[in-house]
């Protein structure tokens, strides 16, 4: 299993057993990386080779032939399978790492790094280096193996990178395209240190950020950048064929306004054009579909939501649309690459989940369908979540969500228990050819990450409460390991405490109608904004909706059909109309994340200054913002309440609470993001709640006028 030490394989019998292995500054061994493996190979080696020089202070030497005394690490390809690998000590002091295919040799490399060096995968974001040494030693050998992994393709999707517009602007790239804020793409530092996370994870397929065009430089070097580090590139959903809507309209300025009903030959061009430049990508899963600006259906725009050339009620119409443009799509790339592609995919979200449902759509032959979850993460739609087997004739994957924005973005949400039960039932079902992950912008959710590049390998041998001790006492000990294991379930179990039923807890079998824990932080923080416009609103009108998915979004639509909500999203972000008992919602989760913090203090108080600051960032600081935000929320809540009752003075008194806490969250937000992460999710960019809170501070307490203001 992987993250098991190093040490537990010792004295393993295979065959003749592993001989006895060491690592020593005086006397380090060669790495041996032959001629004739990938490049992305002998990357990796590089990067195992500066694990070995922090740990030893000096790095080995890469060479392409095993010297003739032996003290090696020798990579090699052997034996069959997909990404199956083996790492095994043998004579005179040499470490074999074979995998059946060059990817394999690459994670046999970083699985060797990980148990045996102790080198945390997500080193660059968990702060945590491996601890120096003089000499490595395993007197009983080395032996790992990795047979064929519980999904074929394992991916991330980079999301929401907006967010970190602000964040090392010195690096970032250029990008145009038709949608507020995306105005910048991240640099080439932090984006091979995404791609090197997700590889040295186990990872082997890539979304290298939101809306990627390739036709652009600063973006395609994205994809070269990830293509280098191993990764398969694909694309999300809003992307057929590389080529999103808001792309097309800035490249192809003829399009705007059309359809691939009205003019099927624009958009016939333009997915010639890019596929063109897709197909010189090694190593692409292509993704086939029709949709619509925004993340929405094909036949809406922002401007209305039925365009003339689709009739709104024929569904089975458009379902023919998207059949027929996949089967092009499909034609297309075909033909740029002279071959029919070796891996294609179409994602099933909003109305691809509902017209696969009904049968309308035709998919092509040979394409990998994934399913979709409910976005925060905690059970699968009904196109999956209601069969019972999803047969044989297809491959079929999923499309999961750890962090979504306008749901939990900032902190983590799903226990991997409650992933792994999910995982689980889909794969019984038959979904086994890919799991895509949104991740976000990673930081936020190494702990659930972690546990989830452990079930993408082995989905069957993963184990919550084995993962998680494991997982403590690596970072932060033995001493501390009861103290901090309780400060994680009080964490996780914080979200339900405001959402269950007589006791029932929300997290029941994936097809169980529970309610959901969605006071998360994305809607936490869009309801303060919701309620502080109303707030500073000089009508006393109805009380509002205090949650809603779309509430403040300028990119999203206002007015969302009946129908279409109801019938492919109702369950994504539940809507409160009773802002009392919101409230009353968000105190109760504000105790439940106390609890939390004070379990943490007693757990901090056993460690050092270094791990401290590591169970600050993974647990601390989420909790806290938790807290605060449902602080704020409550007294927020109680404030409209008010106003709506006509007593200011109560209203008043309850924004001021609120505003006193918003400072509070502030300086939690700042401890934050310190050190190397100053200016990480900067002025909140997306959310709106920081400005709303600075309007809200600027109404409870107005500024003095300055003399000049007085005189005049």
């Amino acid at each position: 299993m992987h993250g098991s030490p190093c040490q537990l394989h010792s004295g393993a019998k295979r065959g003749g057993g592993s001989a006895p292995f060491r690592i020593s500054r005086a006397a380090l061994p060669a790495l041996v990386v032959p001629q004739g493996l990938r490049p992305f190979v002998a990357r990796a080696a590089e990067d195992v080779a500066g694990d070995i020089e922090r740990i030893f202070g000096a790095g080995p030497r890469i060479v392409s032939e095993a010297p003739r005394g032996g003290n090696a690490i020798v990579l090699s390809k052997a034996g069959s399978g997909w990404e199956n690998y083996a790492v095994e000590s043998g004579p005179r002091n040499t470490l074999a790492i074979s995998g059946s295919d060059d990817r394999g040799v690459m994670f046999g490399l970083y699985r060797f790094a990980a148990d045996c060096l102790s080198v945390d995968p997500f080193r660059f974001w968990s702060g945590r280096e491996p601890e120096r040494a003089e000499e490595k030693s395993w007197p009983g050998g080395v032996s790992i193996r990795q047979g064929d992994p519980s999904f074929k393709f394992r991916a991330w999707f980079i999301n929401d990178e907006d967010f970190l517009n602000g964040f090392r602007p010195e690096e970032n790239g250029k990008r145009e395209i038709a949608y507020p804020r995306y105005h910048v793409c991240f640099g080439p530092t932090l984006a091979d240190a995404l791609y090197e996370t997700a590889v040295r994870a186990g990872f082997n397929t890539i979304i290298c950020a939101s809306y990627v065009d390739i036709l652009n430089p600063d973006e395609k070097r994205l994809i070269d950048i990830a293509s280098s580090r191993g990764l398969y590139v694909t694309t999300h959903h809003q992307e057929p064929v590389g080529a999103g809507a808001l792309q097309l309209d800035l490249h192809f300025p003829e399009m705007r306004g059309t359809t691939y009903a009205s003019r099927p030959d624009l958009w016939r061009k333009a997915w010639r054009t890019y596929i063109a430049e897709w197909a010189k990508v090694p190593d692409v899963i292509w993704q086939l579909g029709l949709r619509g600006r925004k993340d929405m259906p094909f036949w809406t725009t922002p401007e209305k939501w039925c365009s003339p050339d689709v009739p709104e009620e024929e569904d089975r119409r458009r379902a023919a649309l998207i059949s027929s443009a996949m089967a092009e799509q499909l034609g297309m790339i075909t033909e740029a690459l002279g071959h029919r592609p070796e891996y294609f995919a179409t994602q099933l979200w909003i109305e691809g989940t509902e017209y696969y449902r009904r049968g309308f759509l035709a998919i092509p032959e040979g394409a990998i369908v994934i399913f979709s979850d409910n976005c925060p993460g905690l059970k699968f739609q009904e196109d999956i979540g209601g069969v019972e087997s999803l047969g044989s004739s297809r491959c079929f994957g999923l499309y999961y969500h750890l962090a979504i924005v306008h749901g939990n973005h900032r902190c983590e949400l799903v226990p991997p228990a409650r992933t792994r039960q999910i995982l689980a039932d889909a794969f019984r079902k038959g979904a086994r050819e890919l799991l895509l992950v949104n991740v976000s912008n990673i930081r936020p959710f190494l702990y659930t990450l972690a546990a989830a590049s452990e079930m993408a390998r082995d989905l069957a041998g993963f184990d919550a409460a084995r993962f998680r001790d494991r997982w403590i006492e690596e970072r932060f000990g033995k001493p501390a390991a009861p103290a901090v294991a309780r400060a994680i379930d009080l964490f996780f179990a914080a979200y339900e405490t405001a959402f269950s039923r007589d006791g029932v807890s929300s997290y029941g079998s994936p097809r169980e109608r529970a309610p959901l824990p969605v006071l998360n932080d994305g809607i936490l923080c869009h309801g303060i904004a919701r309620m502080v416009r109303e707030l500073l609103s000089p009508s006393r009108g109805e009380v509002p909706s205090v949650v809603s998915q779309y509430d403040e979004d300028p990119d999203a639509l206002a007015d969302v059909p009946a129908d279409l909500n109801k019938r492919m999203s109702a369950d994504m972000h539940p809507d409160f109309r009773d802002s009392a008992r919101a409230g009353l919602r968000a105190r109760t989760q504000s105790a439940a994340f106390a609890r939390c913090l004070e379990q943490l203090d007693r757990a901090a108080a056993a460690l050092d200054e270094t791990r401290r600051r590591q169970l600050f960032e993974r647990f601390g600081y989420p909790a806290a913002f938790m807290r605060l935000s449902s602080d704020i929320f409550a007294e927020l809540s109680a404030a409209v309440e008010a106003k709506s009752l006509g007593d200011d003075a109560c209203a008043m008194r309850h924004a001021g609470t609120a505003v006193s806490l918003g400072r509070e969250r502030d300086a939690i937000d700042a401890r934050y993001n310190s050190g190397k992460w100053v200016r990480w999710y900067d002025r909140d960019l997306v959310y709106p709640c920081r400005a709303a809170m600075e309007n809200l501070e600027a109404a409870v307490w107005p500024q003095p006028e300055s003399t000049t203001t007085r005189k005049a």
